[in-house]
């Protein structure tokens, strides 16, 4: 779920298994200064910590598509 707000592909390395129910406060809007980020959040309110890495990932390409004909 990270992914869609860091605009990045994470990983979980956390080694944590099982699922966890917790409330995270942060402001998504950038501009208000006085707001929590995302990253801070995550640090200050969870003491996780995201941390960028170079690291191959599957990617899927599709190079050519034709619509298949109907019954119709």
């Amino acid at each position: 779920m990270l992914s869609g707000h860091v605009d990045r592909l994470v990983i979980d390395q956390t080694g944590l298994k099982g699922f966890y129910n917790f409330a995270l406060e942060w402001t998504a809007d950038d501009s208000d200064p006085a707001g929590t980020s995302l990253l801070q959040a995550l640090q200050e309110q969870l003491g996780l910590k995201l941390e960028t890495i170079k690291r191959t990932a599957p990617v899927v390409v599709i190079d050519h598509m034709e619509q298949k004909p109907t019954d119709n």
